[in-house]
């Protein structure tokens, strides 16, 4: 990656920094004009390797983006030696769910779900392979937007547990079995025994395939 692209990248990351700050300090007025700040940082350090100025970028390419997507996510399948798959206890809606969040700008979905992995368990881990990518729509997901949840295997690389760091999101993580009767949350029950399937080698990396419009499988 040349230095062009690799400033374009950082810009966009402070970019995305700044917006998510923005949408959560309404009623911080010192905290949104720091983010605005952010944001104008960030569309100078762009226009450093663009031929548009920093205010027309921040006009433009910030935001006015060409096309809008669906949202991206990143769970950890974790396995132990037994085959037992961490789960985590949301603390939302009181049920059982794979360890992840949203994929922030600048993170592959590795590494995002080896974040998610630590920030709500404690567990360092590292991925290993794709389990899949599950489309929201085709997986009864709570979520009222499209968003594609991208399952990373992932195995314990420091087993020394430490404090989750959300424990706003968190309440409880457990090694669960196949045969254990958690109640999961919405899309769970189709992604965990999609997980443990996986893991078993009964079923390659999970694509939702078209079968006609509005349809999946």
């Amino acid at each position: 990656m040349d230095v062009t692209d690799q400033v374009h990248l950082l810009a966009d990351q402070l970019r995305a920094i700044a917006l998510l700050g923005l949408a959560y300090s309404d009623d911080k007025p010192y905290d949104a004009d720091r983010y605005e700040q952010i944001l104008g940082v960030a569309a100078e350090l762009f226009a450093l390797a663009d031929t548009r100025s920093g205010t027309e970028v921040r006009q433009t390419v910030f935001h006015e983006l060409t096309h809008v997507t669906p949202l991206c996510g990143a769970e950890a399948a974790v396995f132990d030696q037994d085959g037992r798959l961490l789960l985590i206890r949301r603390a939302d809606d009181g049920l059982w769910a794979l360890p992840g969040g949203m994929i922030n700008s600048g993170e592959t979905p590795a590494q995002a779900a080896v974040r998610e992995a630590l920030e709500e368990t404690g567990l360092t881990v590292e991925p290993t392979a794709l389990v899949g990518v599950y489309d929201s729509r085709f997986s009864a997901s709570a979520f009222p937007l499209q968003l594609y949840h991208f399952v990373v295997a992932c195995a314990v690389v420091d087993a020394s547990t430490r404090a989750p760091t959300t424990p706003w999101e968190v309440t409880d993580h457990t090694w669960a079995s196949e045969s254990d009767r958690l109640e999961l949350s919405p899309g769970h029950h189709i992604r965990v025994p999609g997980a443990f399937a996986w893991h078993r080698g009964e079923v390659p990396a999970h694509l939702d395939l078209v079968d006609s419009v509005g349809g999946g499988r």
